[in-house]
Formats: C-alpha cells, structure tokens, sequence
C-alpha cells in the first residue's frame, strides 16, 4: 500500500494545502482502488476511498479551471491563516518592511483586500483561498 500518511480531510485542518499534495493523493488512492485497467474501480474497493477520490477530483478540477498554474503549482491557503499569509506575501514582495512598525498595518484588511485575486474553495468544510 502506498497511501499517503494525510488524507483529505487532514490536509484540511492544515493551514495550507499544497496542491501537488492533492495530485499525490488522488494518484495513491487510484493505485489501491482502481483495476489494472484504470478505468474501473475494483469490487470490494474501500469505499471511503472511493469518496475521497471522487472528492479528490471534483476539487482538482475546480482548481484547474481558475489557476493560472496547474493544480502541482498551487498552493491553498486556509481563511483563518490568510492574513499572515498576507503579511509574509508583503514581506516577500517588497510591499512592507519587516523593521518598519510605522506606519501600522491592519493584517486582516490587507488580506480581505488581497482576497480580490483569489478565488475560493471548501474542502472538507473549511474555506481555502487560491489563484
């Protein structure tokens, strides 16, 4: 068995999501459940695998068809860690200054202004913003 340690639901709780993550996912999944074929699934296959693989593609499809990159190159970012999320983005683009405590940034308005690139997904009850 090949099946990665995390499965869907437990990448969820995650802060973020790496999408090729996802793609692994799906892979190790079709390995175990699917016939030689690839086509069919298995009798007898475990059926909360199966959900999760159909789970797993309805999300991979969503995300392609918004992301400027394929799903390997996207990351998903969790509505509750968005605004540090934000703050790091600023730092990495040059946007704010780590030593600059003046004048204060609202972390949390610059993330539901940076939102407006992003589009939105649920996975697993829980919000993730992407691009």
């Amino acid at each position: 068995m090949n099946i990665l340690q995390r499965d869907l639901y437990e990448m969820s709780r995650s802060d973020y999501i790496d999408g090729e993550d996802l793609e692994k996912r799906l892979e190790d999944i079709e390995d175990e459940i699917m016939d030689p074929d690839g086509e069919t699934i298995m009798v007898g296959a475990d059926q909360d695998l199966v959900a999760e693989r159909q789970k797993l593609i309805e999300i991979i499809d969503e995300i392609e068809g918004y992301a400027e990159d394929k799903v390997r190159h996207t990351y998903l970012y969790a509505d509750h860690y968005f605004p540090a999320y934000a703050e790091e983005f600023a730092y990495d683009i040059g946007a704010a200054q780590r030593e600059s405590s003046w004048p204060p940034i609202d972390w949390a308005k610059a993330a539901e202004q940076l939102k407006q690139d992003y589009t939105s997904i649920e996975i697993e009850g829980r919000e993730f913003w992407y691009r």
